[in-house]
């Protein structure tokens, strides 16, 4: 029997030491998915928030963003920029300290996760 895409993504969730939900600067409210959110807390896991594209919005939206998340973990980058991916490389390892990290991406379609991921393959 199949597994339904909720339990895969616990389980996905549970084998991972860290959570980056990537979330579209944009529109990063409307990107978080909270039930995900839960579950790396269920899990004990540490969950990062990534507000992607950046690169696509005013200063002024990127000082709002930054008072509402104030307390929770993120990091604002644009994944096509090399050095602001490094700069959340540190952040995860600041969240976890081990050699190896197993890491989960979550997040809606076209929030950049694919691009993050080809810039980390690149520059990681």
């Amino acid at each position: 029997m199949k597994k339904s895409f909720w339990a895969i993504v616990q389980e996905m969730i549970r084998r991972s030491d860290v959570v980056l939900e990537v979330l579209d600067a944009r529109m990063p409210d409307l990107t978080r998915i909270k039930k995900l959110e839960d579950y790396a807390v269920k899990y004990g896991k540490k969950l990062i928030l990534v507000i992607n594209k950046i690169d696509l919005v005013s200063p002024s939206t990127i000082r709002s963003i930054r008072e509402r998340y104030n307390g929770l973990t993120y990091v604002m980058i644009s994944s096509k920029v090399p050095k602001e991916v490094l700069h959340l490389i540190k952040v995860i390892k600041t969240q976890v300290r081990a050699k190896i990290v197993r890491v989960s991406f979550i997040g809606y379609p076209n929030t950049g996760k694919s691009s993050l991921l080809n810039t980390l393959s690149k520059h990681g």
